[in-house]
Protein backbone atom coordinates (compact mmCIF):
# COMPACT_ATOMS: atom_id res chain seq x y z
CA UNK A 1 0.00 0.00 0.00
CA UNK A 2 2.74 2.45 0.94
CA UNK A 3 4.56 1.63 -2.29
CA UNK A 4 1.51 2.56 -4.38
CA UNK A 5 1.05 5.81 -2.45
CA UNK A 6 4.71 6.62 -3.01
CA UNK A 7 4.34 6.00 -6.75
CA UNK A 8 1.39 8.39 -6.97
CA UNK A 9 3.21 11.08 -5.02
CA UNK A 10 6.23 10.78 -7.31
CA UNK A 11 3.97 11.02 -10.36
CA UNK A 12 2.15 14.08 -9.03
CA UNK A 13 5.35 15.93 -8.21
CA UNK A 14 7.60 15.04 -11.15
CA UNK A 15 6.21 13.81 -14.03
CA UNK A 16 11.09 11.26 -26.87
CA UNK A 17 11.08 8.98 -30.21
CA UNK A 18 8.06 11.10 -30.94
CA UNK A 19 5.67 8.19 -30.61
CA UNK A 20 1.94 8.68 -30.81
CA UNK A 21 -1.04 6.79 -32.13
CA UNK A 22 -1.37 7.61 -35.81
CA UNK A 23 -5.11 8.27 -35.38
CA UNK A 24 -4.39 11.15 -32.99
CA UNK A 25 -3.96 14.73 -34.14
CA UNK A 26 -1.92 17.52 -32.59
CA UNK A 27 -3.85 20.71 -31.83
CA UNK A 28 -2.11 23.88 -32.95
CA UNK A 29 -2.81 26.13 -29.98
CA UNK A 30 -3.13 29.83 -30.82
CA UNK A 31 -1.76 32.72 -28.82
CA UNK A 32 -3.60 33.01 -25.52
CA UNK A 33 -6.03 35.75 -24.54
CA UNK A 34 -4.74 37.39 -21.34
CA UNK A 35 -7.17 37.89 -18.47
CA UNK A 36 -6.86 38.92 -14.83
CA UNK A 37 -9.09 36.80 -12.56
CA UNK A 38 -10.84 38.01 -9.45
CA UNK A 39 -8.78 37.29 -6.35
CA UNK A 40 -11.12 35.90 -3.69
CA UNK A 41 -8.65 35.12 -0.91
CA UNK A 42 -5.02 34.28 -0.14
CA UNK A 43 -5.82 32.89 3.31
CA UNK A 44 -6.34 29.22 2.43
CA UNK A 45 -3.23 27.54 3.81
CA UNK A 46 -3.33 23.97 2.52
CA UNK A 47 -1.10 21.46 0.81
CA UNK A 48 -1.82 21.14 -2.93
CA UNK A 49 -5.20 19.35 -3.09
CA UNK A 50 -5.90 16.30 -5.22
CA UNK A 51 -9.27 17.83 -6.09
CA UNK A 52 -11.30 20.99 -5.76
CA UNK A 53 -15.11 21.07 -5.85
CA UNK A 54 -17.76 23.75 -5.42
CA UNK A 55 -20.51 22.63 -3.03
CA UNK A 56 -23.28 25.09 -2.26
CA UNK A 57 -21.59 28.06 -0.53
CA UNK A 58 -18.39 26.14 0.12
CA UNK A 59 -15.18 25.19 -1.65
CA UNK A 60 -14.17 21.60 -0.95
CA UNK A 61 -10.50 20.64 -1.04
CA UNK A 62 -9.57 16.96 -0.94
CA UNK A 63 -6.20 16.55 0.72
CA UNK A 64 -3.90 13.51 0.36
CA UNK A 65 -1.93 12.23 3.34
CA UNK A 66 -3.17 14.89 5.76
CA UNK A 67 -4.75 14.78 9.22
CA UNK A 68 -8.05 15.86 7.68
CA UNK A 69 -9.41 14.40 4.44
CA UNK A 70 -11.55 17.37 3.36
CA UNK A 71 -11.40 21.11 3.98
CA UNK A 72 -14.73 22.95 3.63
CA UNK A 73 -14.08 26.65 3.03
CA UNK A 74 -16.95 29.15 3.18
CA UNK A 75 -16.22 32.01 0.76
CA UNK A 76 -18.75 34.34 2.36
CA UNK A 77 -17.50 34.36 5.94
CA UNK A 78 -14.02 32.79 5.39
CA UNK A 79 -14.77 30.02 7.89
CA UNK A 80 -13.09 26.63 7.63
CA UNK A 81 -14.49 23.22 8.54
CA UNK A 82 -12.54 19.98 8.48
CA UNK A 83 -13.71 16.40 8.14
CA UNK A 84 -12.05 12.99 8.19
CA UNK A 85 -8.61 11.78 9.11
CA UNK A 86 -5.83 9.61 7.78
CA UNK A 87 -6.05 5.97 8.80
CA UNK A 88 -7.52 2.54 8.12
CA UNK A 89 -10.95 3.00 9.70
CA UNK A 90 -14.23 2.86 7.75
CA UNK A 91 -14.30 6.66 7.42
CA UNK A 92 -10.53 7.18 7.19
CA UNK A 93 -8.59 7.93 4.00
CA UNK A 94 -5.02 8.20 2.74
CA UNK A 95 -5.70 9.73 -0.68
CA UNK A 96 -9.37 10.76 -0.96
CA UNK A 97 -10.79 11.41 -4.42
CA UNK A 98 -14.31 12.70 -4.93
CA UNK A 99 -15.56 10.53 -7.78
CA UNK A 100 -19.19 11.67 -7.73
CA UNK A 101 -21.24 14.48 -6.24
CA UNK A 102 -24.92 15.34 -6.34
CA UNK A 103 -25.52 18.65 -4.61
CA UNK A 104 -29.32 18.42 -4.90
CA UNK A 105 -29.38 15.12 -3.00
CA UNK A 106 -26.42 16.09 -0.74
CA UNK A 107 -24.48 13.00 -1.86
CA UNK A 108 -20.77 12.54 -2.47
CA UNK A 109 -18.70 9.41 -3.12
CA UNK A 110 -15.05 9.13 -2.13
CA UNK A 111 -12.49 6.69 -3.54
CA UNK A 112 -9.16 5.74 -2.00
CA UNK A 113 -6.74 3.87 -4.24
CA UNK A 114 -4.56 2.76 -1.34
CA UNK A 115 -7.38 1.43 0.81
CA UNK A 116 -9.19 0.18 -2.32
CA UNK A 117 -12.59 1.37 -1.21
CA UNK A 118 -15.48 3.63 -2.21
CA UNK A 119 -17.76 5.25 0.36
CA UNK A 120 -20.98 7.13 -0.39
CA UNK A 121 -21.89 9.86 2.08
CA UNK A 122 -24.80 12.09 2.89
CA UNK A 123 -23.14 15.48 3.30
CA UNK A 124 -24.90 18.08 5.45
CA UNK A 125 -23.59 21.63 5.96
CA UNK A 126 -25.69 23.52 8.47
CA UNK A 127 -25.24 26.10 11.25
CA UNK A 128 -21.47 26.18 10.84
CA UNK A 129 -21.12 22.42 11.15
CA UNK A 130 -20.38 19.64 8.67
CA UNK A 131 -21.67 16.10 8.87
CA UNK A 132 -20.86 13.17 6.56
CA UNK A 133 -22.88 10.02 7.18
CA UNK A 134 -21.74 6.87 5.38
CA UNK A 135 -24.59 5.12 3.58
CA UNK A 136 -22.75 2.68 1.30
CA UNK A 137 -19.31 1.07 1.49
CA UNK A 138 -17.72 -0.79 -1.42
CA UNK A 139 -14.50 -2.78 -1.57
CA UNK A 140 -12.65 -2.29 -4.87
CA UNK A 141 -11.23 -5.73 -5.67
CA UNK A 142 -9.42 -5.52 -8.99
CA UNK A 143 -6.85 -8.24 -8.25
CA UNK A 144 -3.54 -7.41 -9.98
CA UNK A 145 -4.85 -4.18 -11.56
CA UNK A 146 -3.76 -1.06 -9.64
CA UNK A 147 -6.26 1.76 -10.05
CA UNK A 148 -4.73 5.22 -9.68
CA UNK A 149 -8.00 7.05 -10.28
CA UNK A 150 -11.73 6.53 -10.43
CA UNK A 151 -14.78 8.37 -11.75
CA UNK A 152 -18.49 7.65 -11.53
CA UNK A 153 -20.67 8.65 -14.47
CA UNK A 154 -24.30 9.75 -14.51
CA UNK A 155 -25.08 6.49 -16.32
CA UNK A 156 -24.07 4.67 -13.12
CA UNK A 157 -20.86 3.08 -14.40
CA UNK A 158 -17.53 3.49 -12.64
CA UNK A 159 -14.40 4.17 -14.72
CA UNK A 160 -10.97 3.37 -13.31
CA UNK A 161 -7.55 4.45 -14.53
CA UNK A 162 -5.43 1.29 -14.66
CA UNK A 163 -1.92 2.37 -13.72
CA UNK A 164 -0.55 -1.17 -13.67
CA UNK A 165 -1.64 -4.66 -14.59
CA UNK A 166 -4.06 -4.09 -17.48
CA UNK A 167 -3.59 -4.13 -21.25
CA UNK A 168 -5.76 -0.99 -21.55
CA UNK A 169 -5.69 2.34 -19.71
CA UNK A 170 -9.26 2.22 -18.43
CA UNK A 171 -11.56 -0.33 -16.82
CA UNK A 172 -15.36 -0.27 -16.66
CA UNK A 173 -16.85 -1.41 -13.34
CA UNK A 174 -20.46 -1.97 -12.33
CA UNK A 175 -22.13 -1.01 -9.05
CA UNK A 176 -20.78 -4.18 -7.42
CA UNK A 177 -17.22 -3.26 -8.42
CA UNK A 178 -16.97 -6.06 -10.94
CA UNK A 179 -14.87 -5.29 -14.02
CA UNK A 180 -17.07 -5.57 -17.09
CA UNK A 181 -14.66 -4.34 -19.72
CA UNK A 182 -11.37 -2.57 -20.36
CA UNK A 183 -10.72 0.03 -23.06
CA UNK A 184 -8.28 2.72 -24.18
CA UNK A 185 -5.15 1.48 -25.89
CA UNK A 186 -1.89 3.35 -25.28
CA UNK A 187 -1.67 6.58 -27.32
CA UNK A 188 2.14 6.36 -27.16
CA UNK A 189 3.79 3.59 -29.14
CA UNK A 190 6.61 1.55 -27.57
CA UNK A 191 5.56 2.25 -23.98
CA UNK A 192 5.91 -0.79 -21.71
CA UNK A 193 2.85 -3.04 -21.68
CA UNK A 194 0.40 -2.94 -18.76
CA UNK A 195 2.09 0.16 -17.36
CA UNK A 196 0.32 3.51 -17.69
CA UNK A 197 1.91 5.31 -14.74
CA UNK A 198 3.51 7.79 -17.15
CA UNK A 199 0.10 8.72 -18.56
CA UNK A 200 -1.84 9.27 -15.32
CA UNK A 201 -4.43 12.01 -15.47
CA UNK A 202 -7.90 13.24 -14.62
CA UNK A 203 -11.50 12.39 -15.52
CA UNK A 204 -14.66 14.38 -15.96
CA UNK A 205 -17.96 13.54 -17.61
CA UNK A 206 -21.29 14.95 -18.68
CA UNK A 207 -24.17 12.59 -19.36
CA UNK A 208 -22.74 9.63 -21.27
CA UNK A 209 -19.62 11.55 -22.36
CA UNK A 210 -16.40 10.61 -20.56
CA UNK A 211 -13.35 12.88 -20.88
CA UNK A 212 -9.79 12.08 -19.83
CA UNK A 213 -6.72 14.32 -19.89
CA UNK A 214 -3.16 13.21 -19.08
CA UNK A 215 -0.95 15.33 -16.82
CA UNK A 216 2.58 14.26 -17.88
CA UNK A 217 1.85 14.97 -21.55
CA UNK A 218 -0.85 16.68 -23.60
CA UNK A 219 -3.13 13.71 -24.35
CA UNK A 220 -6.91 14.31 -24.38
CA UNK A 221 -9.68 11.87 -25.30
CA UNK A 222 -13.44 11.36 -25.21
CA UNK A 223 -15.51 8.17 -24.95
CA UNK A 224 -19.24 7.56 -24.94
CA UNK A 225 -20.37 5.12 -22.24
CA UNK A 226 -24.07 4.31 -22.51
CA UNK A 227 -26.39 2.89 -19.86
CA UNK A 228 -25.77 -0.66 -21.07
CA UNK A 229 -22.01 -0.22 -20.67
CA UNK A 230 -21.20 -0.06 -24.35
CA UNK A 231 -18.05 2.02 -24.85
CA UNK A 232 -17.18 3.93 -28.00
CA UNK A 233 -14.18 6.21 -28.54
CA UNK A 234 -15.40 9.45 -30.09
CA UNK A 235 -12.13 11.37 -30.47
CA UNK A 236 -8.61 11.83 -29.17
CA UNK A 237 -5.87 14.38 -29.71
CA UNK A 238 -2.59 15.72 -28.41
CA UNK A 239 -2.25 19.28 -27.18
CA UNK A 240 1.55 18.97 -27.40
CA UNK A 241 4.00 16.80 -29.28
CA UNK A 242 4.81 13.86 -26.94
CA UNK A 243 8.54 13.38 -26.40
CA UNK A 244 9.06 9.91 -24.96
CA UNK A 245 12.35 8.02 -24.67
CA UNK A 246 11.51 4.35 -25.22
CA UNK A 247 15.05 3.20 -24.37
CA UNK A 248 14.76 4.50 -20.78
CA UNK A 249 10.96 4.40 -20.53
CA UNK A 250 10.59 7.99 -19.41
CA UNK A 251 9.70 11.41 -20.74
CA UNK A 252 12.41 13.51 -22.32
CA UNK A 253 13.26 16.81 -20.67
CA UNK A 254 11.81 18.71 -23.64
CA UNK A 255 8.43 16.97 -23.26
CA UNK A 256 5.66 19.41 -22.34
CA UNK A 257 3.36 18.75 -19.40
CA UNK A 258 -0.35 18.45 -20.04
CA UNK A 259 -3.49 18.92 -17.98
CA UNK A 260 -3.57 19.31 -14.19
CA UNK A 261 -7.38 19.23 -14.03
CA UNK A 262 -10.40 18.91 -16.33
CA UNK A 263 -14.02 19.92 -15.74
CA UNK A 264 -17.17 19.90 -17.87
CA UNK A 265 -20.55 21.56 -18.07
CA UNK A 266 -23.41 21.13 -20.54
CA UNK A 267 -21.56 23.03 -23.29
CA UNK A 268 -17.80 22.78 -22.86
CA UNK A 269 -14.85 21.05 -21.26
CA UNK A 270 -12.28 23.18 -19.43
CA UNK A 271 -8.63 22.16 -18.98
CA UNK A 272 -6.08 23.53 -16.52
CA UNK A 273 -3.24 23.25 -19.02
CA UNK A 274 0.49 23.59 -18.38
CA UNK A 275 2.46 23.33 -21.64
CA UNK A 276 5.75 23.77 -19.72
CA UNK A 277 8.66 21.47 -20.49
CA UNK A 278 10.18 19.20 -17.86
CA UNK A 279 13.24 21.44 -18.07
CA UNK A 280 11.12 24.33 -16.75
CA UNK A 281 10.25 22.58 -13.51
CA UNK A 282 6.81 22.04 -12.00
CA UNK A 283 5.19 25.46 -12.35
CA UNK A 284 1.42 25.43 -11.95
CA UNK A 285 -0.73 26.10 -15.03
CA UNK A 286 -1.83 29.56 -16.07
CA UNK A 287 -3.81 28.49 -19.17
CA UNK A 288 -7.43 27.39 -19.40
CA UNK A 289 -8.20 25.57 -22.65
CA UNK A 290 -11.83 25.32 -23.71
CA UNK A 291 -13.22 22.64 -26.06
CA UNK A 292 -16.70 21.56 -27.08
CA UNK A 293 -17.88 18.06 -26.22
CA UNK A 294 -17.19 17.08 -29.83
CA UNK A 295 -13.52 18.08 -29.44
CA UNK A 296 -13.62 21.40 -31.28
CA UNK A 297 -11.15 23.93 -29.89
CA UNK A 298 -12.83 27.11 -28.62
CA UNK A 299 -10.43 29.31 -26.65
CA UNK A 300 -7.08 29.56 -24.91
CA UNK A 301 -7.26 31.80 -21.83
CA UNK A 302 -4.12 32.77 -19.90
CA UNK A 303 -4.15 34.20 -16.39
CA UNK A 304 -2.05 37.35 -16.14
CA UNK A 305 -0.30 39.04 -13.20
CA UNK A 306 1.27 35.80 -12.01
CA UNK A 307 -1.97 33.99 -11.09
CA UNK A 308 -1.72 30.21 -11.28
CA UNK A 309 -3.95 27.26 -10.46
CA UNK A 310 -3.41 23.57 -9.88
CA UNK A 311 -7.10 22.68 -9.69
CA UNK A 312 -10.26 24.24 -11.10
CA UNK A 313 -14.01 24.01 -10.49
CA UNK A 314 -16.90 25.14 -12.67
CA UNK A 315 -20.15 26.48 -11.23
CA UNK A 316 -22.60 28.52 -13.24
CA UNK A 317 -20.74 31.14 -15.27
CA UNK A 318 -17.60 30.99 -13.11
CA UNK A 319 -14.30 29.15 -13.24
CA UNK A 320 -12.75 28.88 -9.79
CA UNK A 321 -9.05 28.14 -9.42
CA UNK A 322 -6.78 27.29 -6.50
CA UNK A 323 -3.00 27.66 -6.60
CA UNK A 324 -0.33 28.81 -4.17
CA UNK A 325 -3.02 29.25 -1.48
CA UNK A 326 -4.83 31.77 -3.69
CA UNK A 327 -8.48 31.24 -4.66
CA UNK A 328 -9.63 33.01 -7.84
CA UNK A 329 -12.72 33.26 -10.01
CA UNK A 330 -13.35 34.21 -13.62
CA UNK A 331 -16.52 34.57 -15.69
CA UNK A 332 -15.88 32.05 -18.46
CA UNK A 333 -18.69 33.36 -20.65
CA UNK A 334 -17.06 36.79 -20.76
CA UNK A 335 -13.65 35.22 -21.43
CA UNK A 336 -14.68 33.17 -24.47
Amino acid sequence: MKQILFLLCVCCISFGCNNRDKSSTIVELPKATLVVPNELTRDILITPPLQFKKWKNHSLFFQPGMNHSILFYNMYNQSELFWGKMGNGPDDFFSPLCIYENENDSLIELFDMNLRKIVKYKCILQDGLVSLSGIDYKAVKTDSISLLGMHKMETGWYIGFAGLGCDDMFVLLDNEMKIKNSFGESPIELMPSQNYLSLYGWFTSYGSKLFFASQPTGYLCCYNVDKEGKVNKEWEKFLTQPEYDASSNKWKKENKRGTYDIQANSEYIFLAFSGCTYDEGTKLPQDVLVFTHSGKFVKRIKYDNGYMFGKIAIKGDSIYGIGNDCLTSLNWKDAI
